[in-house]
């Protein structure tokens, strides 16, 4: 698949799109039928895979309202896109959503991951120019972007691939097939087998195997976390929120905050998940369940109307 080759085709792209986007009724309706706050984060949507939860996603546009999105990377699946010609309507709609917030005075800041890294490299090649890359007067494209939230506490985001190199098992992960667990499970069945031949008792292996791997996860998500905060103290800033990794978190390490996105894809450990700055300047991890907003921690739905939460909130330690 053909990809834009500069900023300039890329924004008439963007205005082609825009141009037959038809405006939705709750676009022009304001009502209080929704939630409000200052920013709203997500990451890994990875339109282009059939695993993009849309109808989620596209739920949680049209329900929460706010001045600014930020996404933090694998935004549209790129990689995927060059293997497999597979964009559906429900994803493109979302795209055209998005462009019609924009044309209504949203703020939005696209930090490209490493399956978009193509926005990545226009978005450098901008910059190197003394420039940046503006998809519409909305939509800036940044390889990571730095703000202040109402409290003035200040936070760095990217996505995360970044910080692979760090990780003590990244070479690992990459290395991991996703027949993983088959393989396992016929081990555990043809081990099991050989050893009852022998009139040994059998071997829980799969138990085994999965205590193993439990034990990696543990020691590569410190790893990823610790290099994270590394980062975060070498910026100065209070915080990062980052993508990536598909697992939501929300942690103080060495006295940075770090806080992980999650994902909107069918696999991801804990899915739906974002970020909310609320009126006040509060940031908040969020999920997306049944049709409504809940705080991620608690599982309580947020009321609606302007999201205040009702006391600081406390990650972690």
């Amino acid at each position: 698949m053909k990809m834009p080759l500069s900023p300039a085709e890329l924004l008439r792209a963007t205005e082609i799109l825009d141009a037959h986007t038809a405006p939705e009724a709750d676009d022009v309706e304001e009502g209080d039928d929704r939630w409000y706050c200052a920013r709203l984060f997500a990451s890994d949507l990875h339109l282009g895979i059939p695993a993009f939860k849309s109808k989620a996603f596209m739920e949680l546009l049209r329900g929460v309202r706010s001045d600014q999105l930020i996404i933090a990377g694998d935004f549209i699946d790129l990689l995927m896109l060059q293997k497999h010609k597979y964009f559906p309507q429900d994803h493109l709609t979302v795209i055209q959503k998005i462009l019609r917030r924009a044309r209504k005075g949203l703020e939005i800041f696209y930090i490209p991951g490493n399956h978009d890294k193509r926005m990545r490299k226009l978005a450098a090649e901008a910059l190197r120019d003394g420039d940046i890359l503006r998809l519409g007067d909305n939509i800036v494209v940044e390889q990571l972007h730095i703000f202040e939230t109402k409290n003035a506490e200040k936070y760095l985001v990217l996505h995360g691939d970044e910080f692979d190199r760090e990780s003590a098992f990244s070479e690992f992960w990459e290395k991991l097939g996703s027949h993983g667990y088959d393989v396992v499970m016929w081990l555990d069945e043809h081990i099991n087998k050989f050893l009852k031949r022998l009139g040994f008792k059998e071997i829980q292996f799969s138990a085994w195997c999965k205590s193993w791997v439990k034990g990696l996860i543990r020691d590569y998500f410190q790893n990823f976390n610790e290099a994270v905060a590394s980062v975060g103290r070498n910026y100065g800033v209070d915080g990062i929120v980052y993508g990536h990794v598909h697992t939501p978190g929300d942690k103080y390490i060495n006295g940075v905050r770090v806080i992980n996105l999650g994902a909107w894809v069918e696999n991801a450990p804990a899915g739906c998940t974002a970020l909310i700055e609320d009126v006040d300047g509060v940031l908040k991890l969020v999920q997306w369940r049944n049709g409504t907003l809940c705080d991620f921690a608690t599982g309580e739905e947020i009321p609606k109307g302007e999201i205040r939460f009702a006391t600081r909130s406390e990650p972690d330690k």
